[in-house]
C-alpha cells in the first residue's frame, strides 16, 4: 500500500508545482514582464493537462478512501499478458488491465493469482500466487 501512497504523494507534488507555476506565469502576462506567446502555449497545454489528470490522477483519489480502510475487492485468475516486465506497471488477467508495484509483484503469463485491488484505479496492494495442483 505504501507504493499507492506514494504514487499520490508524487503525483500531487507534481500537479501542485505546475498549478503554482502557471498561476505565476499568468501574472507575468499581466505585469507584462512576458510575452503573451506564453498565453497561447499555456492554452494549448490546458487539455493536455486536464486529460492527464483525469485519466492518471483522478482514479488514485477516488481509491483514497478505500485505501486508507483496507478495503479491496478479490479476483482471481490467469495472467494473460505483461506489459514489458519489470519495466512499467501493466499487466492482463481475465480481460482488464491492472497496475503493480513492479518491487513486489512481478506476474509472469499464464500464472494464477488471488489479487486484491483497489476498484478505481485497478491498482493491486496485495496478491496471492495459487499453486496449481
Amino acid at each position: 500500500m505504501s507504493y499507492y501512497h506514494g504514487i499520490i504523494f508524487f503525483q500531487t507534488f507534481i500537479g501542485i508545482f505546475i498549478f503554482m507555476r502557471i498561476g505565476y506565469m499568468i501574472i507575468l502576462i499581466k505585469r507584462k514582464e512576458i510575452s503573451k506567446k506564453w498565453f497561447t502555449l499555456l492554452g494549448l497545454l490546458a487539455p493536455l493537462l486536464f486529460y492527464l489528470f483525469v485519466n492518471w490522477t483522478m482514479p488514485l483519489y477516488k481509491d483514497l478512501p478505500k485505501a486508507l480502510r483496507n478495503q479491496t475487492e478479490v479476483v482471481e485468475g490467469k495472467i494473460e499478458s505483461v506489459y514489458y516486465p519489470d519495466n512499467t506497471d501493466g499487466f492482463v488477467m481475465n480481460g482488464i488491465e491492472y497496475q503493480r508495484n513492479p518491487w513486489v509483484l512481478k506476474p509472469k503469463v499464464d500464472e494464477q493469482y488471488k489479487l486484491y485491488y483497489l476498484p478505481n484505479s485497478k491498482f493491486v496492494v496485495k496478491h496471492e500466487k495459487i499453486l496449481e495442483e
